[in-house]
């Protein structure tokens, strides 16, 4: 009777079945990596690994954000810090370390990939939102 369910409402019942953290986990992991997990060309076991590493990465990543927010609050210069060490923490090259030790070397090859084509559309982003070249948004062309 379950598979009888459209796949959308299946998985949002599995999704409702989960605890709010693992939501969470769920989530960062789709937002985060899934790109790199659709690209990947990989054993359901070893998907399941690779998943697994993923998901304890983003909870260590979790413990860790919290740790520097809670060491900064009171602190005046607290923003400024807690900022710089969250971008260092979900740096691309701290996301390749971490990854660099579950991943064989064509799975790294394919995370590159991924991650250079992340940068990529972040910068075609951010240069459509600051008016950078190529935007013509905001560009008023005068009427003959």
């Amino acid at each position: 009777q379950e598979n009888a369910l459209p796949t959308r409402t299946r998985i949002l019942k599995q999704l409702a079945s989960l605890e709010q953290e693992e939501l969470g986990e769920i989530m960062s992991l789709q937002s985060n990596y899934g790109g790199f997990l659709q690209a990947l060309d990989v054993s359901d076991q070893r998907m399941e690994e690779i998943v697994d590493s993923l998901i304890s990465q983003i909870t260590e990543n979790n413990r860790a954000r919290r740790e520097i927010i809670e060491e900064n609050v009171g602190n005046p210069e607290g923003r400024r810090s807690i900022r710089r060490e969250l971008f260092a923490l979900n740096s691309p090259s701290a996301q390749r370390e971490a990854v660099s030790y579950f991943l064989d070397e064509t799975e790294l090859e394919v995370f590159d990939s991924f991650q250079e084509e992340r940068e990529q559309q972040r910068q075609l982003s951010r240069a459509a939102l600051s008016g950078g070249p190529g935007n013509r948004a905001g560009t008023v062309i005068a009427p003959n």
